[in-house]
């Protein structure tokens, strides 16, 4: 899967908005990283410090479909390319929330 950030998200939109493209052109605002859910949740244990074993995975396919966009267009035609990785949206989400819950 390619993930991306909110905040690589609306700097992205706002980007596209203030553009000379022509309404309703089509431009992917993605990563261009695709991670495994196997990945992402191994990610978020390291991130929050939960113990690996939690985790129960199915077989592997042998197979798997992965799915993540070009950056091409977005990079080319706005500049825009995402600047979160993925274990680091997940640190701020997990700061955020603590901040809130006041742990």
């Amino acid at each position: 899967r390619d993930m991306i950030h909110v905040d690589d998200v609306v700097r992205g939109l706002m980007r596209l908005a203030g553009s000379a493209l022509p309404s309703g052109s089509i431009v992917n605002l993605c990563s261009g990283v695709a991670l495994s859910n196997r990945r992402m949740a191994e990610i978020i244990c390291e991130v929050t410090g939960a113990h690996p074993t939690l985790l129960t995975f199915g077989p592997e396919q042998s197979a798997p479909s992965i799915l993540w966009c070009s950056t091409e267009k977005a990079r080319d035609l706005l500049g825009f390319v995402a600047r979160i990785p993925f274990a680091q949206g997940i640190e701020r989400t997990v700061q955020a929330l603590t901040a809130r819950s006041g742990s």
